[in-house]
């Protein structure tokens, strides 16, 4: 989860510059704001605390050494900086104090002083893009406010239409709402404005995931690996593509990769190994190798230990592997990761792990509740948690409802395996044994390509198998 929005001045074309008057300090500035963009973090850090030593009263330089850190995942220091750079803002200008607190708050996980901090932006500079843009993006994915926050993303679309991390917002914002012809759309223009760009090809595979098209995703992610096979994020996107179609030994190869660039001499940092090993867990926990899962969702939190995602494969992986496991550590250590981040982002995995538990015990009611209560919030798995709802409908024998949700998820993603399953499924409770045969048959399409480990195909071949229909191939 971000922790952080600060945007660059390369992206937003909208950052002041408080020019120091020692040349040296402004040389090492500009050398570390230079490696920051080059991905060169540890050069960066060390050019940037240069500049701040030289000149202790340089905010420029504690704003880009703050946001260095916390792409590197160090929220703790990003923070430090922050505030031993607080007591040089008084002479700047009132909008730049706004923007020095804004930050200080985002660092500082109180998104309600953020956004306070960002109407009043607002209110100065009603005419800045990139006040709305981050005014839109704090209520969306801090407090999953879409209604006011889309309206926010659009009024910066209209001020300034060459900035395109705003229209990638826009195109995450309704992907989360199910508005895969405007999340299309957005993504397309991200690409149009930075054609020559990895970042938005790397968006628009995402959004192929989400919307079930698998093959033209790993075109993509090959398409970008061409052009650059160090190009991290491309190696995580593409195995989810993978796991997708049921490809997990290949999707593991991809995680792999990830975390041989993330290791290597000249790797990125603790964090973006963290993010590889979660992936890793994640591709294990499907492969059903659950000791292997915890292990690396176990190395991952170690490294990276504020991320509820891991957490959640962890306890998965252990709610798998033993029907007595208790894991009130667990869900206590995601509450409290949500709790210190002050918002709602994350907050899905606890309910969707609540539910797993509340079916362990026998709580089928407060199962169903739990997952309405994640499917609210409108997680970007949109697909996953509304599958999982339609799961619980069709186990306490609401078929009918059951249907209509597995509907709604084939209707955004028509080749989402999980739910061409439970449709097959709830067919055959129903005594409608064409359709479901029709949908087993969908799901055995799907995985065509699947290792024979694949849970999903083993369960569809089996249905399929198991009904008698006229015509119907072997």
């Amino acid at each position: 989860m971000e922790n952080l929005h600060i945007e660059s001045d390369a992206v937003t074309g909208n950052h002041k510059s408080e020019v120091t008057s020692s040349m040296d300090a402004y040389r090492y500035f500009i050398e570390g704001h230079t490696a920051v963009f080059d991905l060169r973090h540890r050069e960066g850090i060390s050019r940037l605390r240069r500049a701040i030593e030289l000149d202790s009263t340089f905010i420029d330089a504690y704003y880009w050494l703050a946001w260095q850190y916390r792409e590197l995942g160090d929220v703790e220091n990003a923070r430090t900086t922050l505030k031993k750079g607080q007591k040089y803002v008084e002479d700047l200008s009132e909008d730049m104090k706004l923007e020095y607190f804004c930050n200080l708050a985002s660092v500082e996980s109180r998104w309600d002083d953020y956004a306070a901090h960002l109407q009043n932006l607002i209110e100065l500079q009603p005419a800045e893009a990139v006040h709305h843009y981050r005014y839109g993006w704090v209520l969306c994915n801090k407090f999953r406010n879409f209604d006011n926050g889309i309206p926010e993303l659009q009024t910066a679309v209209k001020l300034d239409s060459t900035n395109g991390m705003v229209y990638n917002e826009l195109g995450y914002a309704f992907l989360a709402i199910g508005n895969k012809t405007q999340a299309e759309a957005m993504f397309e223009k991200y690409i149009s404005l930075n054609p020559a760009g990895l970042n938005p090809l790397d968006s628009q595979a995402d959004l192929y995931i989400q919307i079930g098209k698998y093959d033209e995703a790993l075109q993509i992610c090959d398409r970008v690996i061409a052009r650059k096979t160090d190009f991290m994020p491309i190696l995580l996107t593409k195995s989810n593509a993978l796991l997708t179609k049921g490809r997990y030994t290949d999707a593991l190869a991809s995680v792999n990769k990830y975390l041989n660039l993330a290791a290597a001499p000249n790797g990125e940092n603790s964090y973006l190994v963290s993010q590889g090993l979660m992936n890793k867990a994640k591709v294990l926990l499907q492969m059903q190798n659950f000791d292997a899962a915890i292990n690396a969702g176990n190395s991952a939190r170690a490294l990276y230990p504020a991320n509820v995602e891991t957490i959640f494969i962890i306890a998965m992986a252990k709610l798998s592997s033993s029907a007595t496991i208790n894991l009130e550590n667990e869900l206590r250590e995601m509450n409290q990761i949500v709790a210190n981040d002050g918002n709602l982002d994350g907050r899905w995995f606890i309910y969707l792990l609540q539910s797993e538990i509340a079916w362990k015990n026998h709580q089928p009611e407060k199962a169903v509740e739990l997952l309405q209560r994640a499917v609210a919030l409108k997680p970007l798995q949109r697909n996953l948690f509304l599958n999982k709802l339609a799961e619980a409908h069709l186990r306490i024998g609401n078929t009918a409802k059951a249907v209509d949700v597995f509907q709604q998820v084939l209707s955004f993603n028509p080749n989402f395996a999980a739910s061409a399953l439970g449709l097959g499924r709830a067919y055959e409770k129903m005594d409608d044994t064409r359709q479901a045969v029709v949908h087993y048959q969908r799901v055995r399409e799907i995985l065509a390509e699947a290792d024979e480990t694949s849970d999903e195909l083993r369960l569809a071949n089996n249905g399929y198998a198991g009904l008698t229909l006229p015509g119907k191939e072997e």
